[in-house]
């Protein structure tokens, strides 16, 4: 059974963490991030890499032929994912090569990844950060967790301030949950915890 932990609200979203990655996540959206290489010469691991195989190899091969380099920015959008994906679509999103790896990456990766939903009406986003997959250590992504929720409540901020202009529509956005291996649930959910409950993040 797939462990979920509600963390909190911010601007009427809820905010979750789940154990389970981008080919798992039963939302409407699930979002994957990746390097245009693997780090100390790693090999493709984790949960990217059931992505990978659920997608017939087809972010790697991509990858390779230059169709999607994975640079940092660029992104990958499958509005039709086959069967062996639980969500309605999938987004995957260029961390750049994980050597120029920062927390600022990752806060980028996240704001993305809410901005596609001024474009598609979705009620529900996954992210796997996929950094530990990508090969960098878990002492090479101290910071991320801070980062990412950064990321998450300053578009959240951006969405509302360009609401309250008449500028976009209601953001149908409900629900964000950050994916992460089950090994380090307890440890991920305690850290996004506090990071949500900081003054700095507290909720509208």
């Amino acid at each position: 059974m797939t462990q979920v932990q509600t963390l909190g609200t911010y601007r009427n979203v809820a905010v979750d963490v789940a154990g389970w990655d981008s080919t798992a996540a039963t939302v409407d959206l699930s979002c994957a991030c990746m390097f245009s290489h693997e780090a100390h010469g790693a090999t493709l691991g984790g949960g990217l890499a059931h992505l990978d195989d659920a997608l017939g190899g087809t972010l790697t091969a991509m990858r390779k032929d230059g169709l999607f380099r994975a640079e940092r920015g660029e992104s990958l959008f499958l509005s039709a994912p086959p069967a062996s994906v639980a969500a309605k679509a999938l987004l995957v999103i260029g961390l750049g090569a994980p050597e120029d790896w920062s927390p600022a990456v990752m806060e980028s990766a996240v704001r993305q990844a809410v901005g596609a939903a001024f474009f598609r009406p979705v009620r529900s986003i996954a992210l796997a950060a996929s950094m530990l997959d990508g090969g960098l250590t878990p002492a090479e992504t101290a910071g991320a967790s801070s980062a990412m929720l950064r990321g998450l409540t300053t578009a959240l901020d951006a969405a509302a301030h360009l609401r309250a202009m008449n500028f976009v529509e209601p953001l149908t956005l409900t629900r964000w949950v950050f994916d992460v291996g089950i090994a380090r649930f307890d440890a991920a959910a305690a850290q996004f915890r506090a990071e949500l409950a900081a003054p700095s993040t507290s909720t509208d």
